[in-house]
């Protein structure tokens, strides 16, 4: 479902705003993750409507059993399994640091309260690590991201390292629940599952993260969904029989997410598609000459 106005706003024919503009601006300070969780009677009557609840509100630490990367726009697919954590800290936040600058780097960015996707992670070669919240953390040498690729990373493979001076400092950096402002969560089902997704959806032209997008599951018939909240960022309760996650938003392809474990960090950056650009177009140039004909 996506607001009327942002519906008008990709007929429009503005200048879009481009991320690699100004990723190398200093990043805004934002809050730690704010949480909102509307009475039914508080929705828009289009969505009381359509039976979209409230949704309810994680408590605890979160323990992912696979972080994936999937940026359409690229190609590039990368899903790192995650081992199981004695300890029971719960994950901060999975970081790359470039094997030619020795600069970390996050997969997203916040210029002026705006989510990107970090397109300065371009190709190359960098040392992923899996930050744990005591502080110890997992390091995988020489993970590689370009165009056309699809790996997937054991981290159990790899030995886990006690806390110290850097993996500290790295708590302090922004974390992977951060979040911009208030999250409104809600969804079109009341069930609650053991197989949960949680993740950010970026857009490739702008890069910045999309509100409203869809994300949802059709089985025997049943449509469960919800939307991406205002910085991009979803939770949602797979059911045991749905293997594949959909996820759209207007102007790009949809994406098609194989569900391979029960509990998901996602980041994904959807490809632009190039017949809706076609189509907006069209209609700017025909919704012009009908203006001038009635003029």
């Amino acid at each position: 479902m996506v607001p009327a106005c942002v519906a008008a706003l990709l007929i429009s024919c503005g200048d879009t705003l481009q991320a690699n503009t100004i990723l190398d601006c200093k990043e805004t300070s934002v809050a730690d993750t704010s949480r909102r969780y509307p009475e039914l009677n508080q929705l828009h009557p289009a969505n009381r409507a359509s039976g979209w609840y409230p949704s309810v509100a994680d408590t605890g630490k979160w323990h992912p059993e696979e972080i994936q990367i999937l940026w359409a726009c690229m190609d590039m697919k990368l899903l790192f399994q995650l081992p199981y954590e004695n300890d029971q800290s719960g994950v901060a936040n999975l970081l790359f640091q470039c094997k030619e600058s020795g600069k970390i780097h996050q997969l997203d960015t916040i210029v002026n309260n705006i989510r990107y996707y970090n397109s300065l992670l371009g190709s190359g070669k960098y040392d992923a690590i899996l930050l744990y919240n005591n502080g110890k953390y997992i390091v995988c040498n020489d993970v590689v991201f370009a165009k056309n690729i699809s790996k997937k990373i054991k981290m159990e493979s790899f030995s886990l390292r006690p806390s110290d001076s850097k993996s500290l400092h790295w708590l302090t950096l922004r974390s992977f629940y951060t979040s911009i402002g208030e999250r409104m969560f809600v969804k079109s089902y009341t069930e609650h599952s053991e197989k949960k997704i949680r993740g950010y959806v970026f857009g490739e032209e702008e890069g910045w993260a999309i509100c409203d997008g869809w994300i949802g599951t059709v089985t025997n018939g049943h449509i469960r969904s919800t939307l991406t909240t205002v910085d991009g960022y979803f939770e949602f309760d797979m059911v045991a029989d749905a293997d594949s996650l959909s996820i759209s938003w207007v102007g790009h392809r949809t994406q098609e997410i194989d569900i391979t474990a029960n509990n998901i960090m996602l980041f994904l950056v959807l490809k632009k598609d190039s017949d809706f650009m076609k189509w907006r177009f069209l209609i700017t140039i025909l919704f012009k000459k009908k203006k001038k004909n009635n003029q």
